[in-house]
């Protein structure tokens, strides 16, 4: 019940998360000149291409005082992780939001491509929820910019 109640309340927010993406389109999209001959054949001048990817969306409540990228590390439960997901390959894309009074006032933007090459080929300490069933590393923004990956952020 848990979980069916947390996605519940996490889906409420997917309207201002894809408003987020798509005021972030730039970082989703590569536009190039169109190559001479593209431009004299085909009368292009530009050639836009979508980057695109699959987005993983996590959003923290209003008493989470951490402004840290956490990813679940272990579970008890033997279950697949989100770290392990993420290293897999899965999510081009993170967006971590956190909210205050029920809305949406922070979030970033990361490039888990530069990711998986970067912050995420390094050991990070595991830290135990206090639910003991669960683990987590976390990964502070100031990592993620120097590492590259942070591509927007409010």
């Amino acid at each position: 019940m848990k979980y069916k109640d947390d996605r519940q309340w996490a889906d409420s927010y997917l309207p201002v998360v894809a408003a987020i993406l798509k005021s972030n389109a730039m970082h989703l999209v590569n536009i190039t000149v169109a190559p001479p001959e593209q431009d004299a054949t085909e009368a292009t001048d530009m050639v836009v291409t979508v980057t695109g990817g699959t987005v993983a969306v996590r959003i923290r409540r209003d008493e989470c005082r951490w402004r840290d990228l956490t990813l679940r590390s272990w579970r008890a439960s033997g279950h697949t992780t989100e770290l392990a997901k993420v290293k897999a390959g899965f999510a081009k894309w993170y967006l971590y939001a956190w909210t205050t009074q029920g809305r949406i006032t922070e979030w970033v933007l990361v490039d888990m491509d530069v990711a998986r090459a970067t912050v995420l080929q390094r050991e990070w300490p595991q830290r135990t929820n206090p639910d003991g069933r669960t683990k987590f590393i976390a990964i502070s923004r100031e990592e993620l910019r120097r590492a590259g990956c942070l591509v927007a952020a409010q």
